[in-house]
């Protein structure tokens, strides 16, 4: 992985938070949003990936988390 300043890795950070916390919104509402704050304790980007493409597949909050326990790893990656 190439070096990333503390400044690219924030915004970087917070361009996956904002992306994820929209999906969750659209996909699933407020029961979705509730997800939020577990994320947020995430600072590792790859795994914050993950979660973000895991949105897309969940059926449930709880697939979300799932992604989350599982280190990140979905299917097929």
């Amino acid at each position: 992985m190439p070096f990333i300043s503390t400044p690219e890795w924030v915004g970087i950070r917070r361009g996956l938070l904002e992306g994820i916390e929209w999906g969750l919104d659209m996909k699933f509402g407020a029961e979705g949003l509730k997800v939020m704050t577990e994320i947020r304790d995430i600072h590792d980007l790859e795994k914050l990936r993950a979660i973000g493409k895991g949105i897309k597949s969940a059926a449930t909050p709880d697939d979300v988390r799932r992604v989350m326990a599982s280190g990140g790893a979905t299917e097929g990656t």
